[in-house]
This record gives C-alpha cells, sequence and structure tokens, in this order.
C-alpha cells in the first residue's frame, strides 16, 4: 500500500495499471469498474476509519486498517505504539551460570533460558569453539537460571535403550 496525495492505494495481484478518475466527491471507500479492471483499490482520506494505523506492541511495526495481528510476531496490534523500550538498563552486574564446550547445545539453553523470561547474554570463543560458550544472567536471576537449565539439561538427556 502506498499514499499518494492524500490516498491510500492497495495493488491487487493483476498486472496492467490504468489511470483512475478524480476523487474529490468520494468520501469513503468505493471501487469503480475502471479501477476494478486496474487493479487498485482507492480508499479516500476523508474516512478516518480506513487510514487509521494499529502497531505491534513488540516490535513496534506499523499496519494499516483491516490487520489484527502482526505478520511478524503474531500478537493482536494495539492502537498506540508502545513508547517505553522493552529491556530497560538495568544496574546489576552480569554472573556467569553455566559454561559448555557444545555451542550449539549453548546456544539452545540461550534461547531456552529467554523463553523463559530470564535475560541472559551468550558468549562463545570465536576460535572454533575451543573454548565453548558462557552463559550470564544478572545477578538477580542466577538461582532461576541454574533450576532452568538443570530443567533443560535433565529433558535433553539422552537414556540408553
Amino acid at each position: 500500500m502506498a499514499l499518494v496525495a492524500g490516498v491510500l492505494v492497495g495493488r491487487r495481484s493483476r498486472a496492467s495499471v490504468q489511470p483512475s478518475r478524480a476523487l474529490s466527491d468520494r468520501t469513503s471507500f468505493q471501487e469503480t469498474e475502471l479501477e476494478e479492471e486496474a487493479g487498485l483499490i482507492l480508499l479516500h482520506r476523508d474516512n478516518p476509519d480506513l487510514l487509521s494505523t494499529q502497531f505491534c506492541p513488540i516490535c513496534n511495526t506499523e499496519y494499516v486498517a483491516g490487520t489484527d495481528h502482526c505478520e511478524d510476531c503474531g500478537v493482536e496490534l494495539v492502537e498506540e505504539p508502545d513508547q517505553q523500550p522493552h529491556d530497560p538498563p538495568v544496574q546489576q552486574d552480569l554472573v556467569r551460570v553455566f559454561r559448555i564446550r557444545d555451542s550449539l547445545k549453548g546456544h539452545l539453553i540461550h534461547e531456552f533460558l529467554s523463553s523463559n523470561g530470564v535475560r541472559n547474554t551468550y558468549v562463545r570463543s570465536a576460535l572454533w569453539d575451543v573454548f565453548g560458550a558462557d552463559i550470564y544472567v544478572l545477578e538477580s536471576d542466577v538461582l532461576r537460571a541454574k533450576k532452568i537449565i538443570h530443567q533443560f539439561l535433565e529433558e535433553t538427556e539422552e537414556t540408553p535403550a
């Protein structure tokens, strides 16, 4: 969709586009035969409901009317964008809670902690994974992170048949 001369224009999947007639007398959504042939839908600027926007509460992407969920995040849209950052600055020290040689498993643990609401940092060696990876969390989250990591390791352990 594009905003052209105060008019929101959305294209359909047709290839040929022909000029449309003047829009000054329209006050609501109308589709003429010419616009139908051209594959254009014209929304007039005088109808505020058609030009209202909504925002994703997670990524703050703006969407025009007619969309209920964010295409990227899948969450329901809100009327106003989030004005505050999601992660405010924190004045705590980071503590290493786990070191692992397998960087893939380390990355999975990092994601598991994040999905359980524990902010963490995943740091791995750049030298061919010789030194493995470390996971750091805030001091206040150390016990919770260790429990979550322990749970992850128990669930992913392979048991002999």
